[in-house]
């Protein structure tokens, strides 16, 4: 899920206590520690939706991936068992993804 301003928030403020009623800054009530102004709850949840779209391949790639299980059998047969076959077939699906879905390339 996209951060919200509650994610927002902690990230400036911890510790801290608030309330929060709605998906405005409108909605927020402060009841302990040094609040942050709107602009800077405002730059932080910019912040952290870049942080959070950047990595979208990531989630992508994690969703079409193999599951732990089928790696572990894959690499159980190719270095105990000697049959790498099962190995090979997994590593052309990971980069089968890798391409699908690609890193970034950040730009400086």
């Amino acid at each position: 899920m996209k951060p919200t301003y509650v994610e927002a928030i902690q990230s400036l403020a911890m510790p801290c206590e608030f309330a929060f009623d709605g998906s405005t800054l409108a909605g927020l009530r402060w009841i302990a520690g040094s609040r942050p102004t709107d602009d800077q709850i405002e730059q932080e949840l910019d912040r952290l939706r870049q942080a959070y779209d950047a990595a979208e391949y990531q989630r992508l790639r994690a969703a079409e991936y193999p599951s732990l299980d089928a790696l572990l059998v894959a690499l159980w047969e190719a270095t105990i068992e000697g049959r790498p076959a099962t190995a090979a077939d997994l590593q052309a699906i990971r980069e089968a993804i890798k391409q699908k879905y690609p890193k970034p390339r950040v730009t400086p």
